[in-house]
């Protein structure tokens, strides 16, 4: 019986530790300096806790693919700092990054927007794994970049979704500005 159990408990530690691991949490994460843009999406306007953003991405694309408009990754654009507002107070944006051979206008209809992000220098880091995960392994670091840089962030928060080799891609941008925050160098 105590062999059962051992066995039991061993196989539930395998696993949950292969879970932490599939989903990114052991993961390494680096930030650099990047040029990013211009970024060309269609969106839709959420307010809310972020993690229901993803209902808007899947709303565009889904427009998107009725439409045949080629689109390279999912696109969520987070405008509030979650540790100084409400959840239910939150604002974003969800959708899709058009594909660079779409040219002219795309007809959408409201409450469908689009509009294009210019190219400028982002804190910049890779994440693979859970959306769920990312977001606590990664803004710490670019926070983090930042403050040792004397940066501080100067607009939203930018995160773009691919899937590569099966698993969630995410790119996670920050525009900063070289000014430095109060009682900073």
């Amino acid at each position: 019986m105590k062999k059962i159990i051992l066995i039991v408990i061993a196989v539930i530690i395998v696993a949950a530790v292969s879970a932490l691991y599939l989903s990114g949490a052991f993961q390494s994460i680096e930030v650099k300096a990047e040029e990013v843009g211009p970024i060309r999406v269609v969106y839709l306007e959420h307010k809310g806790p972020y993690h229901k953003t993803a209902e808007k991405i899947f709303e565009v694309e889904k427009i998107l693919k009725e439409k045949n408009i080629p689109y390279t990754a999912g696109f969520g654009e987070y405008m509030d700092n979650p540790q100084m507002v409400k959840p239910e107070d939150l604002r974003s944006n969800g959708g899709i990054v058009l594909s660079p051979t779409v040219s002219g206008n795309i007809a959408i209809n409201p409450p469908f927007k689009s509009k294009v992000i210019e190219k400028r220098i982002y804190a910049s880091a890779a994440f693979s794994g859970s959306p769920a995960v990312g977001p606590f392994k990664v803004y710490p670091k670019l926070n983090q970049w930042m403050k040792e840089k004397g940066y501080s962030p100067s607009g939203p928060a930018i995160e773009l979704y691919r899937i590569e080799k099966g698993k969630m891609a995410i790119t996670f941008l920050m525009p900063f500005s070289t000014t430095s925050l109060p009682g900073q160098k």
